[in-house]
């Protein structure tokens, strides 16, 4: 099933839809195309897979860019919360050996 479309600038778009691979059916579009009319010229033969593909691309860069900050994110988050956790557990630490040495029990 073939359609047609006649857009502002003087450029026909043809639909062409296909069963199978449609990169199989270049060729023979083409020569259709050239054997209707000659002075027709065929400059840029898309499958709908690369016109989705390439009207996605910015919001899969955009996603990608998104993840990558969030796991950045989560890795200073991570950094973060371990030397908090160290400087704590140091400063335990010193309390708890002052304790010992006075021979008072430590608090837990």
């Amino acid at each position: 099933m073939t359609s047609a479309t006649f857009d502002e600038l003087g450029a026909y778009n043809f639909e062409v839809r296909a069963v199978g691979n449609p990169q199989a059916l270049l060729n023979s579009v083409r020569s259709t195309i050239r054997n209707l009319n000659s002075d027709l010229v065929v400059s840029d033969i898309r499958t709908a897979g690369e016109l989705v593909s390439d009207t996605l691309a910015s919001q899969v860069l955009v996603a990608k860019l998104a993840a990558s900050f969030g796991v950045l994110m989560l890795v200073l988050v991570c950094v973060g919360l371990y030397g908090s956790m160290a400087y704590n557990v140091a400063g335990q630490t010193r309390e708890i050996g002052i304790r010992i040495a006075l021979g008072r029990p430590a608090k837990v």
